[in-house]
């Protein structure tokens, strides 16, 4: 690189008078200054007096700058406002701002530094605000961009012609170094502590332990440990060629001073002479940040080598537990952790105790507390955890899903212990990300533990009720009658929300005696059957309302009926609730009224169909779904990474519940309710009822009740930790595929439902419609009512649409009403015009139609009405005596509203008994040709 220089730089002259151009390499500015920040201090004097422009770079701040930062100075306290005119001490010299602790880097606040020297700031006196020096000269400091030159002519009054610059940039690099923004003054700044600490450094070339700083300041350690402390940090300036033998020496020295204090501080924490402690705590503290004294105050304390509490206690308890009969286990609560309580207790004990003497022997920004429960977590409860973990999961399952959970709960309480404990006590987040940060490798096994246990137990619940079902598929079956339906509905809803709040084994005894009023009299409450299906034990309780450590762990119930009750939506109603029918003699859910007669259908095919779905199994999937909710609760409050997999986690533990009794339960169910029905023959059936279909529309009343259940959980329990309103929650989007997954059930089977009841209804008409019904004898007395045929079809259309009123929306149940009308009409219009009627019969034909019409009145379908009035017009074709007349009503299309042309009335009309008498007469325009 080639640079033009002024030759006036060098002697003074004007620049007018004389230029030479040189070619010599040269290195930019703030390279040279990298270079003159690794030349100790003793050399830079003479790097100055070689060239003006390395006199430049040498006196200026950026350069001195650089050293201070080496030292650890902060600059707020050369400000050039706050600088007063005050002499300072050696030990309250210009070194303020210098790091409590540069040996360790610990972090301390400012009023804790100022303890060091308090009058710094004031001894500077204003050292960056200095124009010019004692000697007259102009300063460096106050150049202006122009350099050396622009200056000194300022002053003058002269003007200065343009200088030539390097090309390519903006300015002369020299002189534009001057007018940076830095700490102006610290050039002074340094002088000033250079001066004052200069001699106690040079005196550390001789390897003495009886220094001049031992000598002068030796009547106080505390002084002694104040002035190693500016040493040290005034070494790491490189001040000499033999720094590092000096400092080197300085280092030994601080040594050996600070393993005379150590030795002196462990005398006092051994005789508990707190005063002492206190003194050679805070000597070490201004030394070096007394990381070797925490760490043996820390140490000695009897916590981590005088435990003894054992993890292997608490498995004791379930052993004795386990030990028992099982009717006794059943009357028995789970086993709580009470040495892992105990234990807790102690520890917090130990904190509060060890909170005082860290109160009265620290200052609080020593950070001794944080440290100590740090050391605590990590060590002592870490390893105990980690123990009783491993022994409890290589137990039993549920025993470790419990035992995470409960230690979390116990740590919990213990966080916040140290958040509102006196006089000294930790900030919250600080407690609380150390909590996380040691529970975090526990939690990432459990929450996957804890899913993979829901959709285990969930499958094993399922597929115990089905070889249950099998097994009981012998046993005499009995069907609840609409009173006996309508009594379960009300109790059971009326006390499910309470239910859902207490532990599995006293809502069993609760949904027992709910089951059972529905067959006698309300009777007590009795313990769940011992064949049911289980899930996992009663959770554990406090022994104790007050707020110590013991009720931790109890994990948190609902308070009761916080939130309304959900309403109705537009698939079920709750008015109209019914259970699942099946064997008295399986569970409490079956059992029905004595007084209900049995179906005398096919036994096998009724019990499979009863016993296809249950609310028993229902509410046992969704007290294990509440169980596992309520202990990953115990993490609800957690946040960042480790909040959203717990939530994640309570999220996919409700899907798991959906998934398992949608696809494994409840999908099942209604597949094989369907393929029953498809497999139904009429003629196999005796009486009004369809066995299929009534088992049918009783399968979607226990869907519905099911889903309700599932409603009042989600709102109880779930509502709690989702927001409802996410559509794009995936919890929310799995309850809407459970909700559709039992809509396409039910539509699939009312599709195929609709089909067996119109073939029952057209069996009835066929076996039960005889020929004499509308074409009597001539001698024989007519009643004039239905014909047994006609009310026994009205019969089992009536019953069967009946069962389905209130357990579907009304739009799904119009639909089924009118596709039912529709098929019956063709049904009807079907049978006519297989009889012959006879004028006399014509009577009777009449109340079959009204029959029938009213039955579809009942309906309330507005659509279906004028199909059944003008099927009600048709018994008019067989009472009218004169041909004529029979032949207007023919062509009298108002009266049949459009619904059957002419060629259809025609037709019924050849099912008069005398028809061929007077075919001609009313066909005759029928046949005729007319010339328009």
């Amino acid at each position: 690189m080639e640079l033009v220089f002024d030759v006036d730089d060098f002697d003074g002259r004007s620049s007018t008078d004389f230029i030479a151009t040189t070619s010599i390499p040269v290195l930019p500015p703030d390279l040279l200054l990298k270079c003159l920040q690794y030349l100790p201090v003793s050399t830079l004097p003479a790097v100055a007096q070689s060239c003006r422009r390395l006199k430049v770079i040498v006196y200026s701040d950026a350069l001195w700058e650089s050293k201070l930062l080496a030292m650890g100075f902060g600059f707020g306290a050369g400000n050039n406002s706050k600088a007063k005119e005050k002499e300072g001490s050696l030990l309250d010299g210009p070194i303020d701002s210098l790091p409590r602790f540069p040996v360790h880097g610990t972090n301390i606040s400012e009023t804790t530094r100022k303890r060091i020297s308090a009058n710094t700031s004031e001894a500077i006196k204003g050292s960056s605000s200095v124009s010019k020096p004692s000697n007259g000269r102009t300063s460096l400091s106050t150049l202006s961009d122009d350099g050396l030159r622009s200056s000194l002519d300022s002053e003058k009054g002269t003007t200065v012609k343009p200088r030539l610059h390097i090309p390519g940039l903006p300015g002369d690099p020299y002189s534009m170094i001057q007018g940076r923004r830095v700490n102006h003054g610290a050039r002074e700044q340094f002088r000033q502590i250079y001066t004052e600490l200069w001699p106690y450094y040079v005196d550390f070339r001789q390897s003495n332990k009886d220094s001049k700083v031992i000598q002068e300041f030796g009547k106080s350690v505390l002084d002694v440990a104040r002035m190693l402390a500016r040493l040290l940090a005034f070494s790491k300036a490189h001040l000499a060629e033999d720094s590092d033998q000096i400092n080197e020496n300085l280092h030994g020295t601080c040594e050996y001073f600070e393993n005379r204090c150590l030795h002196l501080f462990e005398v006092a924490y051994d005789t508990r002479d707190l005063p002492e402690m206190a003194k050679f705590a805070g000597v070490l503290l201004d030394l070096n940040g007394a990381h070797a004294c925490i760490q043996i105050f820390i140490q000695k304390n009897g916590i981590f080598f005088d435990n003894n509490y054992e993890p292997s206690e608490n498995l004791k308890q379930y052993e004795l537990w386990l030990s028992q009969p099982v009717h006794v286990r059943e009357n028995m609560a789970f086993p709580e952790f009470t040495p892992l309580k105990l234990f807790m207790e102690f520890t917090e004990m130990e904190f509060q105790k060890q909170g005082v003497i860290i109160h009265d022997v620290f200052p609080e920004e020593a950070d001794v507390l944080y440290n100590f429960a740090e050391r605590v977590f990590e060590d002592v409860i870490s390893e105990y955890c980690s123990q009783l973990f491993d022994l409890c999961s290589m137990r039993d399952k549920l025993l470790y899903l419990k035992s995470v959970p409960t230690a979390y709960r116990y740590l919990e309480h213990l966080e916040h212990t140290l958040i509102k404990m006196e006089p000294i006590h930790l900030p919250h987040y600080r407690i609380e990300k150390l909590l996380a940060r040691v529970f975090a490798p526990w939690l990432e096994q459990y929450l996957k533990q804890e899913l993979d246990w829901v959709q285990k137990s969930c499958k094993d619940q399922i597929d115990k009720h089905e070889r249950q079902r099998d097994g009981d598929n012998n046993s005499e079956a009995k069907r609840m009658n609409p009173r006996n339906r309508e009594v379960f509905k009300r109790n059971f809803l009326k006390g499910f929300r309470t239910v859902l709040t207490l532990p599995y084994k006293i809502s069993s005894s609760i949904v027992a005696g709910v089951t059972s009023s529905t067959s006698s009299a309300p009777t007590s409450s009795r313990p769940a059957s011992t064949s049911g299906p289980i899930t996992s034990p009663v959770q554990p309780s406090s022994a104790s309302s007050t707020a110590s450590i013991s009720s931790a762990a109890t994990a948190p119930a609902s308070t009761g009926n916080t939130t309304a009750p959900p309403k109705s939506n537009n698939r079920f109603s709750i008015r109209s609730i019914t259970s699942l029918t099946g064997s008295s003699t399986t569970s409490p859910t079956t059992a029905s009224a004595p007084d209900t007669p049995t179906t005398t259908s096919t036994s096998e095919v009724q019990e499979e169909m009863n016993s296809l779905l249950s609310v028993e199994l229902a509410l046992h999937l969704i007290h294990l779904d509440k169980d596992a909710l309520q202990r990953l609760s115990a993490f609800a409050g957690l946040g960042g990474v480790l909040g959203g997999r717990v939530q994640k986690t309570i999220e996919s533990v409700f899907i798991a519940l959906l998934r398992s009794m949608g696809q494994q339960h409840i999908k099942p169910g209604f597949t094989a309710a369907i393929q029953q029905l498809g497999r139904y023959k009429p003629t196999t059936t005796h009486g009004g009822g369809v066995t299929p279909l009534m088992d049918f529309f009783e399968l979607v009343h226990v869907a519905d009740l099911i889903l309700q259940m599932v409603q009042v959980y989600y709102a109880e329990e779930m509502c709690k930790h989702i927001d409802k309103m996410d559509f794009l929650n995936e919890a929310n989007k799995e309850k809407k595929a459970f909700e559709r997954m039992i809509d396409d059930g039910v539509a699939a089977g009312l599709d195929k439902s609709i089909e067996v009841l119109i073939g029952q209804v057209q069996y009835i008409l066929e076996t039960m419609q005889l020929p004499t019904d509308y074409n009597p004898d001539e001698n024989t007395d007519i009643e004039l009512q239905a014909t047994q045929a006609c009310r026994e079809a009205v019969t089992c259309l009536t019953t069967h649409t009946k069962m389905l009123v209130g357990c579907t929306d009304k739009h799904t149940l119009d639909v089924f009403f009118q596709e039912v009308g529709l098929r019956l009409f063709n049904c009807l219009t079907k049978h006519l015009r297989s009889n012959i009627v006879s004028s006399q019969g014509g009577f009777v034909l009449i109340c079959d139609l009204n029959h029938y019409y009213n039955f579809i009145a009942s309906l309330k379908q507005p659509t279906l009405t004028p199909n059944f009035l003008a099927l009600k017009e048709l018994g008019n074709l067989f009472i009218i005596q004169s041909p004529s007349d029979l032949k207007q009503l023919i062509h009298d299309m108002e009266r049949f509203g459009g619904i059957l042309r002419v060629e259809d009335v025609f037709e019924f009309a050849e099912m008069r008994s005398d028809w061929k008498s007077i075919q001609r007469i009313v066909e005759r325009d029928r046949l005729d040709c007319v010339v328009m």
